[in-house]
């Protein structure tokens, strides 16, 4: 998902935020077996394990 995103985010106009959740507890309990996880605004979860592209647009086509 990571190198997927990585290569979108210019086209997509995306500004991304890599967030390790091992560094917080919170996050950790959270997303705990949804890694990796992509997250919107507010920590809305998009998709999670893969890219799930339509859900990502979707969710631009809503927010934007």
């Amino acid at each position: 998902m990571r190198e997927e995103l990585r290569l979108l985010a210019p086209d997509l106009h995306l500004d991304i935020v890599w967030f390790d959740i091992d560094d917080s507890d919170a996050a950790e309990e959270k997303y705990d077996r949804m890694v990796p996880v992509l997250t919107g605004d507010q920590d809305e979860i998009i998709c999670f394990y893969h890219l799930n592209r339509m859900a990502l647009d979707a969710y631009l086509a809503r927010i934007r």
